[in-house]
């Protein structure tokens, strides 16, 4: 293309007086890379092109698609494969204490000098993209391609790739992957994705690859109709939760049955990430390792492998639980009315019988009817906040749309007020992932504790 830098080796050379430190290279992806959304993937086609890791790069892909439940899943996966021996690399979106939580190696968050040195890379080939025609790409563009460059430069042998919006026309949509996973269909998102669960469904079918396999959770059965549609137009072997694979488990033991291709390993529950819907997850990574990885599938240890990866599995975020101020703090980033009704049914699973205090915040394109009025089966008392970001939904907004739901409820200025104010021995945080980090900062919570450490 006209404007190319010069690849060496499959190395863009820029002059070392441009590389950028972590600080301002943070900075600069997160405030200044805010090129306008364009329908297709001809834009990360051609930056993944210029970085010299077309489609993503050599590694084996493993794309993993979902309303809910796409981000423990995809951690599980690179948990999995790890365990195995493979050198696994794995995206997350959106983060939740840490923005290098978003690109991983084996578990581990990228290494600032490596998301330095990425972002200079990129940030040097912007010009040429404007000169190209492109465009300046968006952040989830450029942060998908500093995986990409990543994980080539690690040489990793596997990638568990979470898709970040829908499916079809998601920039991590450009890898041609060794299995697709899709784990749940839902609302959210309508205004992009449809409106009905037929349309979104057929959004996030678009990650099926002609003759490439398909992994299903438990669907409805008009999403489920769409994706078996779309995979036999591709000729794609398709593996469905209840129909090609089983699930059998005990709430009280600490282990389930997946029977699949014939076969029934017993498997240890998830250990690290909480709730019934974890076994699902656990076992719909594992089938889509058993799919995706031929070499793993017919190892003698296969089960004990799977096994280690499922109980090391871990994802900030869902259901954490700590403790600090002599109170539980349960932090879920459920934003949705699925996903709020699986933070329900977990924690009565966890906590039987207890009222919580809510901590809540959201974005304005959200609707709190959707899912607030859910927590008052289990929240006596609540604190709505205006979280720190462009687009949230007002603190005194919120108060006045769900008071009615609790017996006490009120509208609080910051984080720090939600902590001095908090009067119940159980806080429930939920409501968006941006949140969290914030009121675990104020609240002095130990996140790196339970987060991956480099």
């Amino acid at each position: 293309m006209k404007g190319r830098l010069d690849l060496s080796g499959g190395e863009v050379r820029i002059n070392s007086a441009h590389f950028l430190n972590y600080a301002s290279a943070l900075r600069w992806v997160v405030r200044e890379t805010n090129g306008k959304s364009r329908m297709g993937l001809d834009r990360i086609n051609a930056l993944t092109q210029q970085l010299g890791v077309p489609r993503g790069g050599s590694a084996q892909f493993f794309h993993i698609a979902g309303t809910n439940g796409k981000g423990s899943t995809t951690a599980t996966i690179q948990a999995i494969l790890t365990a195995s021996g493979k050198k696994c690399g794995a995206a997350f979106s959106p983060y939740v204490f840490d923005f290098r939580e978003r690109v991983q190696v084996d578990g581990k968050l990228i290494p600032q000098e490596k998301f330095a040195e990425g972002s200079s890379v990129i940030k040097s080939l912007f010009p040429v993209m404007v000169e190209e025609g492109y465009g300046e790409p968006t952040m989830f563009e450029t942060i998908t391609a500093l995986g990409f460059w990543f994980w080539e430069q690690e040489k990793c042998d596997t990638v568990a790739l979470e898709v970040g919006l829908g499916g079809r026309l998601d920039a991590t949509n450009i890898v041609n992957p060794a299995v697709s996973v899709i784990v749940s269909i839902g609302f959210d998102h309508t205004e992009i994705l449809g409106g009905t669960l037929m349309e979104i469904a057929e959004e996030k079918a678009g990650i099926i690859k002609p003759g490439k396999p398909v992994v299903l959770g438990q669907l409805h059965r008009h999403a489920s109709e769409v994706i078996r549609l779309i995979a036999r137009q591709n000729e794609s072997p398709i593996y469905e939760f209840g129909k090609e694979w089983f699930v059998s488990a005990d709430k009280d033991e600490a282990e389930f049955e997946l029977t699949f291709d014939g076969e029934v390993l017993r498997l240890p529950k998830p250990l690290r990430l909480k709730g019934p819907i974890q076994t699902h997850n656990a076992a719909l990574a594992a089938v889509a390792c058993l799919v995706g990885d031929s070499e793993l599938r017919h190892r003698p240890d296969c089960a004990e492998l799977i096994g280690k990866g499922i109980k090391s599995a871990f994802q900030p975020g869902r259901f954490q639980i700590f403790k600090a101020h002599g109170r539980t703090w349960i932090l879920d980033g459920a934003h949705n009315e699925q996903a709020s009704a699986e933070l329900i049914r977990t924690f009565r699973s966890q906590f039987p019988g207890v009222k919580a205090e809510l901590v809540h915040g959201m974005f304005d394109k959200r609707d709190p009817m959707d899912t607030v009025p859910q927590f008052a089966t289990i929240c006596d008392r609540a604190q709505f906040v205006t979280i720190g970001w462009q687009g949230a939904r007002k603190a005194e907004e919120l108060n006045e749309l769900c008071s009615k739901y609790f017996a006490e409820s009120r509208a609080a200025s910051s984080a720090e007020d939600v902590v001095a104010n908090a009067q119940s021995d159980v806080l429930l945080v939920t409501g968006s992932y941006y949140l969290l980090a914030e009121i675990a900062k104020a609240a002095g919570l130990n996140v790196g504790e339970s987060q991956p450490q480099n």
